[in-house]
């Protein structure tokens, strides 16, 4: 049910459900005793009946509505690439690597006939990660790990309309963590870094320029450093 919806239209009251059907292929590999692992993977997705909030100016109140309706059919293909590598017993080195293209083959919003020119939302043309872990024995405390991580994506947007005012740019984020699982086999102490490189980057907002002329932006956490303790 439409819980957040102020248009009323008792004709989108009730929301049908969303329909995702996906094909998939792809090739799952190991070599030199399993040290190196590559795993390769395309997908081609029909996305039906997608629940999407669209803003509907509204001239007779100077306000928008709200509208959480079944809005579009859209298309989403790409592929994949997963590669883990372990040149010695402690090192060991994993990057991923996926890229899709997406259209919509409909949209019905209101305000806009050319709806279908638009890319969902949170979705990036292509994003990649790397990671390094090496681990090895403290004295007897225990089993220390060093890991480090980068991970990168193109722009996207994050509403429906595609609004430049919210088009989250490309980023990379750096995160590190140092860990100690003692012997007991029950507790862990960390340190941990996350955007160590302090990037600014948007992860949310309202765009309401067409109506009351402004935009709300959230952006994500900036540099976080912490001590963990598990057990």
């Amino acid at each position: 049910f439409n819980g957040r919806n102020n248009y009323l239209n008792p004709d989108i009251a009730e929301i049908d459900p969303e329909d995702l059907t996906t094909y998939e292929v792809g090739l799952k590999s190991s070599f030199f005793d399993s040290r190196l692992v590559v795993n390769v993977a395309q997908f081609y997705s029909i996305y039906e009946d997608i629940q999407l909030i669209v803003l509907i100016p509204n001239a007779d109140v100077q306000n928008v509505n709200i509208a959480l309706l079944n809005a579009g059919e859209s298309r989403i293909q790409g592929g994949e690439l997963e590669m883990v590598l372990q040149p010695f017993p402690n090192l060991q080195i994993r990057q991923a690597l996926g890229v899709l293209h997406d259209r919509f083959t409909d949209f019905h919003d209101p305000s806009d006939p050319r709806a279908k020119d638009r890319h969902l939302q949170f979705l990036s043309s292509y994003q990649s990660s790397t990671s390094l872990e090496y681990s090895f024995p403290l004295f007897d405390m225990g089993m220390l790990t060093a890991r480090t991580d980068w991970s990168a994506r193109s722009r996207q947007f994050l509403e429906v309309t595609n609004s430049d005012a919210l088009e989250s740019g490309k980023r990379a984020l750096l995160d590190a963590r140092l860990s100690l699982q003692l012997n007991d086999g029950v507790t862990e102490l960390a340190l941990f870094g996350k955007n160590l490189l302090d990037r600014e980057y948007l992860v949310s907002g309202v765009d309401f320029s067409a109506t009351f002329g402004q935009a709300s932006r959230m952006v994500g956490p900036p540099r976080t450093y912490g001590l963990e303790v598990r057990r």
